[in-house]
């Protein structure tokens, strides 16, 4: 492979690789596409230092969106007791009401 091809392979996987962090990244539309106006004018240096931001920004977002869907499931299972318990209780005293009736039917 020529140089040349080695470079347009490499620009090819960076452009593929920051047009998926782009499309993953938590960022505004507008801020996204003032993004990719300003890529054609971006040293390798800068598109690196984007790339990582990007990727920053990702994990940050996935880090966060961790933590409330552990904080949903412990609302949820906390729901989930309070109703679970208030349908024993329930069932008890049907079933005490019920062994009342039949008392009182045998009596």
């Amino acid at each position: 492979m020529s140089e040349q091809q080695d470079l347009e392979t490499q620009a090819k996987q960076l452009g593929e690789r920051l047009g998926f962090l782009l499309a993953s990244s938590s960022l505004p539309e507008d801020v996204k596409e003032a993004i990719i106006v300003m890529l054609p004018e971006m040293t390798p240096e800068q598109m690196d230092a984007l790339t990582h931001m990007l990727e920053q920004n990702i994990a940050g977002t996935a880090e966060v969106e961790a933590k409330e869907f552990v904080a949903n499931i412990k609302v949820i299972e906390e729901r989930h007791q309070t109703e679970a318990q208030a349908l024993q209780e329930k069932a008890i005293n049907d079933l005490k009401e019920i062994e009342r009736l039949l008392d009182q039917a045998e009596s």
